[in-house]
């Protein structure tokens, strides 16, 4: 089920936010502790059609309500006789007040700085000393590993049932992987803005972009790390998970994108394999140590090392977890989508000698292109250009010598940054941009550039990102679910 807390500050916005709640949740979480005057709680719910938990939390317990106890004693005591189908208690509350009529307890840990241990006698104390009917749990999950205690909560057989919330960028992983364990239901906000705790996902995100009522025990997850969208919020990956969870939808096939963001890797191997997750996606925004750990965790094949890159994804082998650059092959489908549909006989300069740009040289030439290399170090490039059978351009020549594709490549070892934009003897003046050209960047190939950016205000036809990140994912989407990436790429 799912479970929309509403968080009004006056009564009427609490009416207005229940029923629009109420036509998109399973359940509904009314919290009084937003509210700026005591309401009437048994009106409240006559305007609710859906059955409502009735929560008044406090400072100490992550709430918004700061007056007396007694008096927030009393509002829940007024809750429970208004007969909602649960009110959620702290521990303080659940000892002071005794249960009452058919109104079901949910007795609520709130472990404001990390996760609470000895979960299973948490529960049969709550069940024994609290007359618990539910146990909630809610603490940080900033990422994977800080949320594994909170998913092994929801995940046990316990005498109750357990749901848990995660605060934090980790909150949205935590949900779905909960929908899939099983969990009586999860928690969402009705609006942006409306979160009742930090990260909370909104309903629309886990309606919209991740598909959350079809995720049962059958779900598989693909992790997603590192692939923000301008604007993401929660923990969301935005446009990548959108888009792989929509081709789920179509193709009839039960993956789904998981949000990750790991913290520690100690565990990794072992959570992944509990999870059942055997494969990533990584993307342009993780960190360096990120992407550090993950090309540890998910070393590269002998085809794709070159001792810099970082894979673009990451699967499980029967020898452990390996690493590959997917990226370069995309990158070349989608150019020839560019150019028409075939590279033959093109004329292709690849700026940059390093090793990563050999590998795609390679597979350009795969492709019957004519490719020349190029480098600020004209040494470089003769010598790249020799292994590869191909033709070697000075530097100087670079402006004069014709070409139908211009494609900004990796640098070697001693030169690693790519090759820059300006005036200097060593840059790539933006100038030698002509409309006739065709550009891309093998760069950064999941975003905008300085380089293309450049080539689209002398009106050059760009290889978009955009082509290359569907290419990635309508490649790993066959791999993984031996199924066509629905409606093209």
């Amino acid at each position: 089920m799912l479970c929309i807390a509403v968080t009004p500050t006056s009564r009427t916005l609490a009416k207005v936010d229940l029923l629009n709640a109420a036509r998109r949740a399973d359940l509904v979480e009314l919290c009084l502790d937003h509210l700026t005057k005591d309401p009437d709680v048994g009106d409240l719910l006559a305007a609710c059609p859906k059955p409502v938990i009735v929560s008044c939390r406090s400072t100490q317990y992550g709430g918004k309500y700061d007056g007396g106890e007694t008096h927030r004693l009393g509002l829940l005591r007024q809750a429970i006789i208004a007969g909602p189908a649960y009110v959620e208690l702290d521990p303080d509350a659940a000892e002071a007040l005794p249960r009452f009529g058919e109104t079901k307890r949910l007795v609520a840990f709130h472990s404001p700085n990390k996760p609470l241990k000895k979960i299973a006698a948490t529960v049969d104390r709550a069940v024994k000393e609290l007359h618990a009917d539910a146990v909630k749990f809610t603490w940080p999950t900033p990422d994977l590993a800080a949320a594994w205690p909170l998913i092994y909560a929801v995940s046990q057989k316990l005498s109750v049932p357990v749901v848990g919330q995660g605060i934090g960028g980790g909150g949205l992983t935590f949900s779905l992987l909960a929908r899939m364990l099983g969990s009586p239901w999860i928690y969402a906000a009705l609006e942006q803005g409306m979160e009742d705790v930090e990260g909370q996902p909104t309903v629309e995100a886990l309606e919209s972009v991740y598909d959350a009522r079809a995720i049962d025990k059958k779900t598989r997850f693909v992790a997603f790390a590192g692939f923000p969208d301008r604007g993401a919020t929660n923990g969301d990956q935005g446009s990548a998970c959108r888009s792989w969870n929509a081709a789920a939808t179509a193709a009839g096939v039960p993956q789904r994108a998981l949000p990750l963001e790991v913290g520690k890797f100690d565990h990794l191997p072992d959570m992944l394999r509990i999870l059942k997750i055997r494969v990533a996606a990584l993307g342009p925004a993780l960190s360096a140590e990120a992407a550090k750990e993950w090309s540890q965790f998910a070393p590269l094949s002998l085809d794709d090392a070159d001792g810099r890159a970082v894979p673009t994804v990451a699967m499980q082998a029967k020898d452990g977890w390996r690493g590959r650059v997917s990226s370069r092959a995309a990158l070349i489908h989608a150019l020839t989508a560019t150019c028409g549909g075939s590279l033959e006989r093109r004329q292709i300069t690849l700026l940059g000698a390093g090793i990563g740009t050999e590998a795609l040289a390679r597979m350009l030439m795969d492709r019957g292109a004519t490719l020349a290399i190029a480098d600020p170090d004209d040494a470089a490039a003769a010598t790249t250009a020799q292994r590869l059978n191909a033709r070697a351009l000075q530097w100087r020549a670079v402006y004069s010598t014709h070409t139908d594709v211009l494609i900004r490549g990796e640098r070697g070892a001693n030169a690693p940054a790519p090759v820059p934009l300006g005036e200097g003897p060593k840059a790539y003046n933006h100038a030698g941009l002509e409309p006739r050209l065709t550009v891309a960047d093998a760069t950064a190939i999941w975003a905008e550039t300085d380089f293309l950016a450049a080539a689209r205000t002398h009106a050059c036809t760009i290889t978009e990102p955009s082509a290359v990140a569907a290419a990635v994912l309508s490649r790993l989407f066959e791999k993984v679910t031996g199924e066509a990436w629905p409606g093209g790429e």
